[in-house]
């Protein structure tokens, strides 16, 4: 992959007005690297969806100093929109920003879609199953892990052991 700068942290951490500064601070400097300045993309589950800025801490208009942000507010609230659906945008995302020869920067606080752009982590193609989600929220994490070790035993080694919602994710 073509160069990528990633800024993450937790909401509220000041990620958004760093990478700003930072994307002014280079404008002058990367002409020297053959780049014409830097564009943004947000990898926030939260901020893809549209009218949600108050409470996921959104940058706004005038923060952005200019600068060109992506996949902020395009999803309707009702849709449902995965990690997949972000890496594959946001591949695309970057592959315009380097044709622009412009330098990508990756910002944001979900590290489950940084890793799967940055990491370019293979995710699963399967849509969602509500019958099987919904008998699976049922179990507890542990009776969650134990399905997933019977069906992939490999998956199971490098899970979050903890969090239900990614155990369930990998069994369906």
């Amino acid at each position: 992959m073509a160069k990528l700068i990633v800024i993450l942290g937790p909401t509220g951490s000041g990620k958004s007005s760093l990478a700003v500064k930072l994307a002014l601070r280079l404008r002058s400097g990367l002409n020297k690297r053959n780049y014409k300045g830097v564009e943004i993309i947000s990898a926030d589950s939260r901020q893809v969806y549209k009218n949600m800025a108050i409470g996921s801490n959104a940058i706004t208009k005038k923060e952005m100093l200019g600068i060109k942000h992506h996949l902020l507010e395009f999803v309707e609230p009702q849709k449902n929109f995965s990690a997949g659906q972000f890496q594959k945008l946001a591949r695309q995302k970057i592959k315009e920003i380097h044709k622009k020869r412009r330098l990508p920067f990756l910002v944001g606080g979900t590290g489950f879609y940084i890793d799967a752009v940055a990491e370019n982590k293979s995710l699963p193609k399967a849509k969602a199953d509500k019958k099987l989600r919904q008998s699976l929220e049922k179990k507890t994490t542990q009776e969650l892990l134990r399905i997933l070790k019977k069906i992939d035993p490999k998956k199971s080694q490098t899970i979050d052991k903890h969090n239900p919602r990614r155990l369930i994710r990998a069994i369906e």
